[in-house]
């Protein structure tokens, strides 16, 4: 909140709720790097859809310190290819991220939670990781 009791526009909470008709396929915990203050699950969702599979990454529970907010990108990786670079829509809650994906269903690698503006290291300041677990074989 600001001083005249206004809150600042994508700093407060956001809570999405989680994609229906979806098929979670990966889940981990975000780990804080760097000493910042970040905690929460990146978990990735998919739905078939004819001749495109559908995915969203989701943030859930997800919480970080507001104080460099407006700078932060979610990015997460599959097949060792970044395919999400968004910025964050909220400094907590829960969160989806449409994923347009041009791998036929890829192995999800990881997810973070970087300040691009800040160069050490290359890409940015790292503010947390999840390492993501998936296998091509979805759906069972």
């Amino acid at each position: 909140m600001t001083a005249c009791g206004i809150i600042k526009p994508g700093t407060g909470g956001v809570n999405e709720a989680a994609p229906s008709g979806f098929l979670e396929i990966a889940r981990a915990n975000i780990s804080a790097q760097n000493g910042k203050t970040i905690s929460g699950n990146v978990v990735i969702y998919f739905k078939e859809n004819g001749a495109t599979d559908l995915y969203v990454a989701r943030l859930e529970a997800f919480d970080v310190d507001t104080s460099s907010f407006g700078r932060l990108r979610f990015r997460v990786t599959a097949g060792g290819q970044p395919e999400l670079d968004a910025a964050l829509k909220g400094s907590s809650g829960n969160q989806n991220y449409s994923v347009s994906i041009s791998a036929n269903r890829p192995v999800w690698n990881s997810a973070a939670i970087v300040d691009p503006t800040v160069s050490p290291p290359v890409g940015g300041l790292i503010y947390g990781t999840a390492s993501l677990t998936s296998s091509t074989s979805y759906p069972p």
